[in-house]
This record gives C-alpha cells, sequence and structure tokens, in this order.
C-alpha cells in the first residue's frame, strides 16, 4: 500500500504516470524488507512511508527530466539540421515547440518544489538503497 501523503500527489497526475509511479512504488515496497535488511536498518511505519515516498517522487522526477531532456536534444538535433517539426502521436516536436516551454516549466516548478522541502538530493540518488539510508539518517552516498 502506498503512502497517503504519495496517493495524494499521483490523484492528480494522468493515469499512465500515476500507474507507472504507483506500480514501480508497490514493486519497490514488496523488496523494502530485503534491502533494509542489507543495510542493516529497521522500517519502522514512518521510516518506509517517507521512503516510498521518496521513492515515488523520485519516479516522477525521472519522467518529468527525461521528458524534458528527451525533448531537448531533438529539438537540438532538428535545429543542426534546419528540418521543420516532426509529430509524435499529437506532440509537435521540434526548435521551438510548445512542448518544450511546457515541459522546461513542470522541470523547473518540481525541481524548485523538491529543493524547498528539502528532498532534491534524495530524489536524484542513483539506488533505491541510498533513499532508504538517507531517510534514516544517511546522506544515501555509497
Amino acid at each position: 500500500m502506498i503512502p497517503q501523503s504519495l496517493a495524494d500527489l499521483t490523484e492528480v497526475l494522468p493515469y499512465r504516470l500515476r500507474a507507472d509511479v504507483e506500480d514501480y512504488v508497490h514493486a519497490v515496497d514488496a523488496a523494502l524488507p530485503d534491502i533494509a535488511r542489507e543495510l542493516g536498518i529497521t522500517s519502522t511505519v514512518e521510516v518506509r512511508d517517507q521512503f516510498l515516498f521518496l521513492i515515488g517522487v523520485r519516479r516522477l522526477w525521472g519522467a518529468v527530466n527525461g521528458s524534458y531532456w528527451l525533448a531537448s536534444n531533438v529539438s537540438a538535433l532538428f535545429a543542426q539540421a534546419d528540418a521543420p517539426f516532426v509529430a509524435a502521436g499529437d506532440v509537435l516536436l521540434g526548435p521551438g515547440a510548445t512542448i518544450n516551454q511546457e515541459l522546461q516549466i513542470l522541470r523547473s516548478g518540481l525541481r524548485e518544489l523538491l529543493e524547498k522541502n528539502e528532498i532534491f538530493e534524495a530524489v536524484g540518488l542513483s539506488h533505491v538503497s541510498d533513499v532508504l539510508r538517507w531517510v534514516h539518517g544517511g546522506d544515501g552516498r555509497s
């Protein structure tokens, strides 16, 4: 079961993104006892909820950040080739495409929110075990 704080966050997401985040959190939750045991950490309800919240936010950040860089890199390639837009589904990609500005605003706003809440460092950690270590009081760097 995902923490209520994460459920509140994901309920406003588009279905596919919400399902991706929640499915990932469920998978990590199933592995949590093993991860905690390997690290020698006692996983209390509070630690579990904080950890799973961060895991979900980390997955969301990955989707937003990855989409931003994909659109940015596609636009740069098209600009170098002096090519027009290309349609990817119902989205136009290319230099000056609306999606580029929308993703930049979304990415910047999410990053600002993560930094304001002092969790950007944890969201940027490479490994799930590092996030658990961070929640438990370590810096998460291995």
